[in-house]
């Protein structure tokens, strides 16, 4: 199985990436609050079965801050058997945390750029045989070469076809059915000694230079001398003075080919050569010749020979590769000359010349560039299908199981709490969950209205201190839900007195003065409550109905909280100082 997958090839990569962040952002915000709903959901519907709960299991934690409160308050103690579940969520949540902030570097980590290769039709040229030559055109034959280049097109062939230069197409044999093929031997760069004589008989013909240096005609093999079809040397370098020159090329082309060969010709040899120098001697008159006579420094030279050969000779037509040279070869001396001289020679840095002659491979691969750049001048407009290089982006396939793993976990938590929080949300809506919660929760509560029955729903230990009635609950046994903002913004918190004070107004508030519970660091800890009897009558229940009506709980009707499920130990009587209901318990 490969590693990576391709999943787009219209998106750039930096656009997926920026997906893929956003998306591990979302993903560990939403696995963090999941987390720590399922947590505090699984330990507030044990209520269904136990009358109290520890309030520590109901603690939850969904950023890195709070965990760290954890376990500053636990320390060691946070991976007892007691308190593991909330270990195990701090961790969780620290993941989880720390995952939504690497979101970019994960993302960048599990991507990366690749390429198809499908078959799609394709623009392009056909070669058409109506150019002989053409001269001094680089700029298009460089755009030519770096495409041929970047297709890993092989040496072994001439083109018929020029894809359109701003397609990236890629070479598969199956694509092309040239009409030539082509088999070459190259030399690398070799020195050589050479010498000029003077021999002027020839300095205005094309052969001028090899025979004012003899030892240029060496270059060639005896059977190539003996077939050859035409010659061409050019010299060009730069000098100083009259006497030396001080580097200079020797740009020889030579072909093979049928004497008399027209536009039906067969086969063909075509010799390409770059033969460099230092220090020659400068002819006394440039006009006569080349060189002066003396030897010639630092001479090397680079050469190919390339046979040419027609795989189609029956099958002439006019839309194909045309190669044959009629005429002479100087214009693909100067064809060599313009596009390599700019780096033939290049200063160094301890001020000589150095020599970077192009290899026989980089000569050929200019001469197909020419060819097809010649016979293309002429356009003649065409599609093929082609193997053409579409970019994709790939990501890796070990992210992507991690992600479908923690998405997956993810799914199976919000389906987990949807469905305890169907089936004990009669229990669960009672629990303070929130910040916010737990604050309406330390807010005092008041008196049951005569008639209303107490919730038959468990209910968390309070604590047995304060002068209210009780703590609020977060709904009523009649399901009508509290109006949580009102009661936060009618309550204050005074830091005098290190406590929290809610005014008593409107429809479930009474006309009493302010009542005070403790809300700070000394508030002493939560005591069971249990149901004792009034005045020394009959025993309570926790289901007893306050009764409106006189009798031995009359009084019991105005200690009761109006909502709920949490109960108030003790109180005693503000008029008699009488105790009416002690150890009373859920």
């Amino acid at each position: 199985m490969a590693a990576w997958v391709v999943v787009t090839t219209r998106w750039t990569l930096a656009e997926v990436q920026a997906v893929i962040t956003v998306t591990i952002t979302l993903v560990c915000f939403l696995a963090s609050s999941t987390v720590a709903r399922l947590f505090w959901q699984t330990s507030a519907v044990r209520l269904s079965h136990s009358r109290n709960v520890p309030l520590s299991s109901l603690v939850t934690s969904t950023s890195p801050s709070e965990v760290w409160d954890v376990v500053r308050l636990f320390k060691s103690r946070l991976f007892s058997s007691r308190h593991r579940t909330l270990g195990i969520q701090g961790i969780l949540v620290v993941l989880l945390n720390v995952g939504g902030i690497l979101a970019g570097v994960v993302a960048k980590v599990s991507t990366r750029t690749g390429s198809i290769t499908p078959h799609r039709p394709t623009q392009g040229t056909m070669a058409t045989r109506t150019m002989q030559d053409e001269i001094d055109n680089t700029v298009r034959w460089q755009k030519i070469m770096d495409t041929l280049d970047r297709a890993k097109f092989p040496r072994d062939q001439l083109l018929d076809f020029l894809p359109d230069l701003n397609t990236d197409w890629v070479y598969k044999a199956e694509d092309w059915n040239s009409t030539f093929a082509v088999k070459c031997h190259s030399t690398p760069q070799t020195l050589i000694s050479l010498e000029a004589v003077g021999n002027y008989n020839y300095s205005r013909t094309a052969l001028g230079a090899l025979y004012e240096v003899p030892g240029l005609w060496s270059l060639f093999s005896d059977e190539w001398q003996q077939n050859a079809y035409m010659y061409d040397a050019q010299v060009y370098g730069e000098w100083t003075n009259t006497q030396f020159w001080n580097y200079g090329v020797v740009w020889i082309t030579s072909t093979v080919q049928p004497s008399g060969a027209g536009s039906d010709m067969t086969n063909m040899s075509v010799a390409l050569m770059a033969v460099s120098f230092k220090h020659a001697p400068y002819p006394p008159d440039p006009d006569v010749g080349n060189f002066g006579i003396g030897p010639i420094q630092q001479s090397s030279f680079t050469k190919i020979e390339c046979d040419i050969t027609r795989k189609r000779p029956h099958d002439f037509s006019f839309f194909e590769s045309y190669p044959a040279v009629f005429y002479n070869n100087s214009h693909l001396s100067a064809m060599l000359h313009s596009q390599f001289w700019p780096n033939l020679f290049r200063p160094t840095i301890d001020g000589d010349i150095q020599v970077n002659a192009p290899s026989g491979e980089e000569m050929f691969r200019l001469y197909q560039a020419y060819t097809i750049s010649k016979d293309t001048f002429y356009p003649h407009p065409a599609t093929r299908p082609m193997s053409v290089i579409v970019r994709t982006v790939e990501v890796s396939i070990a992210f992507l199981i991690v992600a479908a793993v923690v998405i997956s976990l993810l799914l199976v938590g919000v389906i987990r709490i949807l469905f305890l929080w169907k089936r004990h949300h009669h229990i669960t809506k009672d629990v303070p969950e929130s910040k916010i919660d737990w604050m309406i929760q330390s807010l005092p509560g008041e008196n049951l209205k005569r008639g209303s029955s107490v919730s038959s729903s468990p209910a968390l230990m309070t604590p047995a201190y304060g002068d209210g009635q009780g703590y609020l609950p977060l709904s009523s046994s009649t399901g009508v839900e509290m109006d949580k903002l009102d009661v936060l913004e009618s309550a204050v918190f005074s830091v005098a007195d290190g406590v929290c004070t809610r005014p008593r107004s409107g429809s479930w508030r009474s006309s009493t003065p302010f009542s005070k519970v403790l809300f700070s660091p000394t508030t002493p800890p939560p005591t069971s409550r249990s149901f004792g009897s009034l005045n020394n009558g009959s025993p309570l229940s926790r289901h007893t109905t306050a009764d409106p009506s006189p009798g031995p709980y009359s009084e019991l009707a105005n200690l009761l909280p109006t909502t709920s499920n949490l109960w108030v130990r003790t109180h005693r009587s503000h008029d008699s100082g009488s105790t009416l209901v002690s150890n009373w318990e859920t």
